[in-house]
C-alpha cells in the first residue's frame, strides 16, 4: 500500500544546470518524520538541466516524480502543471536555482506546521 504524502515538494526549472543540483540535494537532505514527494518539472531546458534532473530521477525513483513536457510551456504553465500533479495535502515551492531550501519546521509545543522561508499551501481542487 503506498502512503500518501502530506507533503508535495514542487520545483520548476529551466536553463538552471548551474544551480539545479544544488537546488534538487537541498530538497533530498530535509529530514523529515513525514512522507513527501518531489515533482520536478524542466521546461525543455537547452542547457544541462534537464540531463541533470533524470540523473537524479534515477538515483530516487521512489522520492523524485520528473515532468518532461515536449515543448516549451512557458513559467505560468509549468507551473500549473506541476502544481496539478501534487498529491500532497500541502505544497512547498522552491525554485530550481535555490540552494538554501528548508520545507517545513513543526512547532515541538503543538505538533503544528509552521512556515520557514516557504509558504505552505492547501492542495487546490481540481476543477
Amino acid at each position: 500500500m503506498d502512503i500518501k504524502p502530506l507533503v508535495s515538494v514542487c520545483m520548476i526549472t529551466y536553463n538552471q544546470s548551474l544551480y539545479i543540483k544544488q537546488a534538487i540535494e537541498g530538497v533530498l537532505m530535509q529530514e523529515t518524520d513525514f512522507p513527501f514527494e518531489f515533482i520536478i518539472s524542466d521546461d525543455c531546458s537547452t542547457d544541462s538541466t534537464r540531463k541533470i534532473c533524470q540523473y537524479y530521477k534515477e538515483l530516487y525513483p521512489d522520492k523524485i516524480t520528473l515532468l518532461l513536457p515536449e515543448k516549451n510551456l512557458g513559467i505560468s504553465d509549468n507551473f500549473y502543471t506541476t502544481l496539478f500533479s501534487a498529491t500532497g495535502k500541502y505544497i512547498a515551492f522552491c525554485e530550481g536555482d535555490e540552494i538554501d531550501v528548508k520545507l517545513i519546521d513543526i512547532d515541538p509545543k503543538t505538533g503544528k506546521f509552521k512556515l520557514s522561508r516557504k509558504v505552505l499551501l492547501p492542495r487546490p481542487e481540481k476543477k
